[in-house]
């Protein structure tokens, strides 16, 4: 699997594309076709960019660190059985709800898990990562009610890896023809790939590496 991830990287040297088809049921996505491909310039540009109705072709070409403020709030500890378990973070107000008996505590975590990045309805976005380092720190990625989005060779790190509810990597709610391939995720206080609202259909998820070490 890392032998492939590092053929890849070595493409997108060469060229600014999606290395492959998209197979599956994914088949036919495009993502942002024929966009001229782009680097954003800073983190509120990839913000606006995949959140816009524009069709993209978005290169990263380095690690955009969302980490920011520290927010220190209500938590639990709901599992006892093993050492250094996760903690639970009061989201919506878990521990009340789901965890009444969970011994209460006080936890300190990073305001961008619990924010993701939002991508746009009118989607047709490609989201590329150009090298072996390149991708998204401390926040994931939001894809409510869109179509055609291809994500490919980027690593998404670092949210909240130490509690529940603490961030996902990617959610996926009522979306369709969505390709998630080649990427690296870690590190990660809730789930790498998110489902279960809305609908989630013609979704490929093919190749990637998902290291649930702390």
């Amino acid at each position: 699997m890392l032998s492939q991830l590092a053929l890849l990287a070595s493409l997108f040297i060469l060229r600014v594309s999606a290395v492959g088809t998209p197979f599956g049921y994914a088949s036919g996505t495009t993502g942002g076709g024929t966009a001229a491909p782009a680097t954003p310039t800073s983190n509120a540009q990839l913000v606006s960019w995949l959140g816009d109705s524009t069709a993209r072709v978005i290169v990263l070409t380095s690690i955009y660190d969302f980490t920011r403020t520290t927010v220190t709030g209500a938590g639990c500890k709901p599992w006892t059985c093993s050492p250094n378990a996760q903690i639970a973070i009061d989201k919506g107000s878990y521990c009340e709800n789901a965890e009444p008996n969970a011994a209460k505590t006080t936890v300190t975590y990073d305001a961008a898990g619990l924010s993701p990045i939002y991508v746009g309805l009118q989607s047709n976005k490609t989201l590329l990562g150009k090298g072996s380092n390149t991708g998204i720190k401390g926040t994931g990625l939001y894809l409510r009610g869109v179509q055609n989005v291809i994500i490919q060779n980027i690593r998404i790190t670092t949210l909240n890896p130490e509690y529940v509810w603490g961030g996902d990597a990617i959610d996926i709610d009522g979306a369709s023809y969505i390709w998630i391939d080649h990427n690296y995720i870690d590190h990660i206080g809730r789930q790498f790939v998110a489902t279960g609202y809305g609908a989630v259909t013609h979704t490929t998820i093919s190749n990637n590496v998902f290291n649930g070490q702390l």
